[in-house]
């Protein structure tokens, strides 16, 4: 008999209760390797946790999931392919969005409103590499054909099962995975091990990807909203160097000569040629403020 005390975690027992609730309509919120998310198995159950968390409806889920089933659902070209399964190599938790066969019978048991909500432009997403307790459960999705969707965490009154295994070894400095979208090659979400898979893309693939600008500068960690901060950032700085500089009162236009650039519209021409109504060369220091401008708003 066993001295052994301390608290019972069994990841594949514990997989197949989830699975057990996930199968009858109910909702689990599991422990993954970046901290913890809220799952379902139908679209009755989605939707009362997309209403539990009063979640937009534009905000959608992924499939949860493991490499075997990445390599089954999503379709990739020879490259593409052979980063994900670097990816799975290294262990990295990742969020792959990828292409998917919408004729798989997994997809197909989605429905149209799940499926609406789970992709984008073609693409799924799903979270590889997740931890032990998320592989067997989606090894179970698999073998059962039946889809298990991420909602992300964490409405635990929602819940009709909660697997408790404390903090999670990846939940810094971002409770959420890294998302990299495999069809447009860019970054979706900077999230756990984002250094780790900013290297290995630069490393094998001379994949440049950003830094991370930290949850002091982008709390939420979507690329898409840190792309939406520069380009307001970027437009306040030029709205107010325009009030204070009579020369970026106009964008910079690209003139037909030479490829220099002026910061007026041309007036009518003359014999043919354009009248420009500022000397070339003060259109280049214009030109080269509005470059200026955009590398004080963008360092990196």
């Amino acid at each position: 008999m066993s001295s052994e005390q301390g608290p019972d975690i069994d990841p594949i027992r514990d997989a197949r209760r989830i699975f057990d609730v996930l199968s009858k309509g109910g909702l689990a919120i599991i422990p993954v390797n970046v901290g913890y998310a809220i799952c379902a198995g139908d679209s009755i159950a989605l939707e009362r946790a997309f209403q539990t968390k009063q979640r937009k409806p534009h905000k959608g889920h992924a499939m949860m999931g493991r490499y075997a089933l990445h390599k089954e659902i999503h379709t990739l070209p020879p490259r593409e392919a052979g980063m994900t399964k670097l990816v799975h190599d290294l262990d990295l938790p990742l969020g792959l969005v990828a292409p998917f066969k919408q004729d798989h019978p997994m997809i197909r048991k989605l429905g149209a409103e799940t499926l609406e909500r789970s992709s984008i432009e073609g693409t799924m997403a799903m979270l590889v590499n997740g931890g032990q307790l998320q592989d067997e459960l989606a090894r179970l999705a698999l073998e059962a054909g039946t889809p298990v969707m991420d909602i992300e965490p964490q409405i635990l009154e929602a819940a009709d099962i909660v697997i408790d295994y404390g903090r999670q070894k990846y939940n810094t400095p971002r409770t959420s995975s890294t998302m990299f979208d495999f069809k447009n090659m860019k970054l979706l979400r900077y999230g756990a091990c984002y250094d780790v898979v900013k290297d290995t893309l630069k490393r094998w693939y001379g994949i440049e990807l950003p830094e991370d600008p930290g949850k002091d500068g982008l709390f939420s960690g979507h690329a898409v909203e840190a792309m939406n901060k520069y380009r307001l950032t970027y437009e306040s700085a030029i709205t107010k160097m325009r009030r204070s500089c009579p020369l970026l009162r106009q964008e910079p236009h690209s003139t037909p000569r030479s490829g220099h650039a002026s910061i007026f519209r041309k007036t009518q021409p003359t014999s043919g040629n354009a009248i420009w109504s500022l000397p070339r060369r003060r259109a280049h220091l214009t030109k080269l403020a509005f470059d200026m401008a955009k590398l004080l708003c963008n360092p990196s």
